[in-house]
């Protein structure tokens, strides 16, 4: 039973009020890597990268009304290049796919590099066009699947995890060495995102999107109030995750998005965050979007025009650390 599944039906509680009183730690909770963790079921993963399409990738090589434009005003409309590959070898290698700027391209400049951590349902074949237009406006974007998800291969677990992360991160060192690389992870994502800004060398920036400070918080901020009595076991490997903790020694600004209305990841969650990212001192800004749910902060009317001004000067973060 997930935390999440409890109701709070007058009688159900009732119910689970008087299980308490009887069977002592009958609702205890594990908050394991089957919570954490919910790759999309795919019948037969893309073994062929010759082959492998987003959902409706047409969408991103035609031109486009959508005003994705920098905050420079440099162009970065649609149409757009798209190149899928694999990082690393059989049941360890990660499928990733770079949108890239075909008038950047055209006019041999280097935008900064957008890499995108997903949440804990998301992959590049089904969230990849959603994801490009919510952050192209600010430079190619580049997507991977965790262990598991989408075309790569292997069991998502907390170790093929962190395997990950070094894969990763070697990339992300490869591609940023002429180029700014902003770090952007939704909900688990942050999680993901921040490991790799504390391992890899070359990111300059980090947005952190509706996600939370660690697992603990998220587990208690799952557990009903009105369930006083329901534990929490959170398995030992997944207290590896602190967003405050990964990015202590980050020097690059750090940019966290709350959502008011956010049902799975409480705005509470972002907001201690940013609390605790002030505290160790590091460069943080904090956007709080009021009408905006979990998944839906890009959608908001003021979406870029709150953002602009914290990105404006990413083109010269590689630049100004020179």
């Amino acid at each position: 039973m997930k935390l999440s599944d409890f109701s709070t039906k007058p009688v159900q509680a009732i119910g689970l009020a008087t299980c308490a009183m009887f069977l002592s730690g009958c609702f205890d909770k594990d908050i394991d890597e089957s919570v954490v963790f919910k790759p999309r079921e795919i019948s037969e993963k893309n073994d062929d990268i010759s082959n492998t399409k987003l959902i409706n990738e047409v969408s991103l090589t035609q031109p486009s009304s959508d005003e994705l434009i920098d905050a420079k005003g440099y162009a970065a409309h649609l149409p757009a290049s798209i190149e899928h590959g694999f990082w690393g070898k059989e049941e360890s290698k990660i499928a990733w796919t770079l949108v890239s700027s075909v008038a950047s391209a055209e006019n041999d400049r280097k935008r900064p590099l957008i890499v995108n951590c997903f949440g804990n349902v998301g992959d590049r074949v089904k969230d990849g066009v959603w994801t490009t237009k919510k952050n192209f406006a600010w430079g190619d974007v580049l997507m991977f699947d965790y262990p598991g998800y989408g075309d790569s291969p292997g069991v998502a677990s907390t170790e093929s995890m962190h395997n990950m992360h070094r894969l990763v991160s070697d990339e992300i060192d490869k591609l940023g060495a002429d180029r700014p690389i902003v770090l952007w992870g939704h909900s688990l994502g942050g999680f993901v995102c921040s490991e790799l800004g504390r391992t890899a060398r070359e990111p300059d920036a980090i947005v952190l999107e509706a996600t939370a400070l660690n697992v603990k918080e998220v587990a208690k901020s799952w557990k009903p109030w009105y369930l006083p009595f329901v534990g929490v076991d959170i398995k030992e490997s997944l207290n590896d995750y602190d967003n405050a903790r990964a990015l202590a020694h980050f020097k690059g600004p750090i940019i966290v998005l709350g959502a008011k209305k956010d049902e799975t990841l409480e705005v509470g969650l972002a907001r201690s965050l940013r609390k605790a990212l002030k505290k160790r001192g590091v460069n943080m800004s904090y956007l709080e979007f009021k009408k905006a749910g979990h998944s839906n902060i890009s959608e908001q009317y003021d979406y870029f025009k709150r953002l602009n001004p914290l990105l404006a000067d990413v083109q010269d973060l590689k630049h100004s650390q020179e």
